[in-house]
């Protein structure tokens, strides 16, 4: 069963978030993200998963303010980053979210306490208040006998408990974290996947996880599957990250798009048109057209219920056109 997300608890939420990057390739410019929308509770784990290069990272960036979509809107707990300013987006990302990264990021020449410390001291805390508040965090996670050392002189585990204590120390509502126990042997990975357990129940803080780990993914309480920059499919806390069929719920977005995987895809055949020949409430089945006639065809993906111009319901779902304002029903994908 898909999660079923209610708007009152949303920390945040993206719509129709584009990125593109401009290059000199003859191949032009890369579009690293298309048309995503996402909606995340309080207390909720979502994990994204997907192969290399489908765009993971650039959407951990513009959800959490780093950078700045090509188009489409972000939301903290309904406010819009695409209307802040550069000084009030820096203060909303400082007061509501937190970053966790693969390899830590601690800041070479600072001490660990120092590292943890440092967000609050951006947030106008005195220095005192700021170490001692750090200080019971390290305490906490385990590790305030490493309080003095700098970086380079503790484990890689340690380094990561760093890190999530610098992100826990702002009090964030959100951490989005890129491969957090990727750095790491796998004893370490399971102690950091307690850790971020007893988090959430004390804290109720949400977390959006980047990952090829499969305990994280199992970890999540759904995972979103990432390919193109397109979110295709969502799986439940039952994940198979070696065989992703097995629990795949196909994604439709809000905008009636749907995106195949591969294999799927390439099961039914490849692209083509496709007849819609039944729809109800929650269920729609298609067959390819083989004889390709002049009546219209509904292709994959495009069982739209709204028009895409004046957002008027459409009577009729063999017509490809609105009623009210004649626009042409909009075929995707």
């Amino acid at each position: 069963m898909m999660t079923i997300l209610n708007v009152e608890n949303e920390v945040l939420r993206a719509e129709d978030l584009y990125h593109v990057y401009e290059t000199e390739s003859v191949d032009g410019n890369v579009v690293a993200l298309r048309g995503i929308h996402i909606k995340i509770l309080a207390g909720e784990v979502v994990a994204v998963v997907g192969p290399s290069g489908s765009g993971k990272s650039t959407l951990m960036k513009c959800l959490g303010g780093l950078m700045k979509a090509s188009a489409g809107d972000v939301f903290f707990k309904e406010k819009s980053i695409a209307k802040l300013s550069n000084a009030e987006l820096l203060e909303l990302r400082q007061k509501t979210v937190s970053y966790i990264f693969q390899n830590s990021n601690l800041l070479p020449y600072m001490t660990v306490l120092n590292n943890v410390a440092m967000p609050l001291k951006y947030l106008g805390v005195s220095p005192g208040r700021a170490r001692k508040e750090a200080m019971q965090l390290l305490d906490r996670l385990g590790i305030s006998n490493q309080a003095k050392m700098l970086p380079n002189q503790i484990s890689g585990g340690e380094k990561q408990r760093t890190a999530i204590a610098r992100a826990l120390i702002t009090k964030p509502t959100i951490i989005l974290a890129d491969e957090p126990t990727g750095s790491v042997d796998p004893v370490t990975s399971r102690e950091i996947l307690k850790l971020f357990k007893e988090i959430i129940a004390d804290s109720g803080v949400s977390f959006l996880i980047v990952t090829h780990n499969r305990e994280l993914a199992e970890f999540a309480d759904r995972s979103l599957e990432l390919v193109d920059g397109r979110f295709v499919a969502e799986h439940g806390s039952d994940i198979d990250m070696s065989n992703l069929s097995g629990t795949r719920n196909i994604i439709i977005d809000q905008t009636g798009n749907m995106t195949l995987p591969s294999r799927v895809l390439e099961k039914i055949g490849g692209p083509g048109s496709f007849e819609l020949t039944h729809i109800e409430r929650d269920k729609i089945n298609i067959m390819r057209a083989i004889d390709i006639s002049n009546e219209p065809v509904i292709r994959v993906g495009s069982a739209q219920t709204l028009c895409p111009a004046c957002g008027y319901q459409y009577e009729n779902i063999d017509s490809d056109t609105c009623a009210r304002c004649g626009s042409l029903r909009a075929n995707s994908n």
